[in-house]
């Protein structure tokens, strides 16, 4: 299969550390992170990820399933 370039949007509480968990779940796969985003929200209480990434498919819904794991993470959206 061939990589394409997929967008996920991720809403999470505004925490130390958050971008490092976030981005280790790209690390231990050994994807790319082709553009990476993060805006404070709601009164730097929440944060916006954007975050492009070229991947398979199959690959990117077993990310974003990792991703809702994550304590902090609200919203995981694939776009």
């Amino acid at each position: 299969m061939t990589n394409t370039t997929h967008t996920i949007s991720i809403i999470s509480l505004n925490t130390p550390g958050v971008l490092y968990r976030i981005a280790g779940m790209f690390v231990r796969r050994k994807i790319n992170v082709d553009y990476l985003e993060v805006k404070a929200l709601e009164k730097n209480l929440k944060a916006k990820f954007t975050i492009k990434i070229s991947a398979e498919k199959k690959n990117l819904q077993v990310i974003c399933k990792q991703m809702e794991k994550i304590y902090e993470v609200e919203e995981v959206q694939l776009i």
